[in-house]
């Protein structure tokens, strides 16, 4: 996942969301993207009411993570990137 929001991401996050119940993990890398006009301090926000679990170590975003009331973002402390996060929903690290 590319994230590629235009300067300034705050504004309009990239947002992934899942649905109350789905629990969806993404194994794949999610990097800032580097097109023309792309803010290289992405911003993530985690929606919905189900779970996220991010598993891959190349993740690398320098944005803020926001987690939202609700939603439960899980991963290991080398696959949650981001430079703060705002939990106002469940952070769940699971440790090796």
């Amino acid at each position: 996942i590319s994230l590629e929001v235009v300067t300034p991401s705050s504004a309009n996050p990239s947002t992934l969301n899942a649905d109350a119940g789905v629990t969806a993990t993404l194994t794949g890398a999610i990097t800032t993207g580097t097109g023309a006009g792309v803010d290289p301090s992405q911003d993530l926000v985690i929606g919905g009411q189900g779970t996220i679990i991010l598993t891959n170590t190349a993740n690398n975003w320098l944005g803020t993570t926001t987690i939202k009331s609700g939603a439960t973002l899980q991963g290991a402390s080398d696959t949650i990137s981001g430079s703060a996060i705002v939990n106002n929903g469940t952070l769940a690290y699971q440790q090796a």
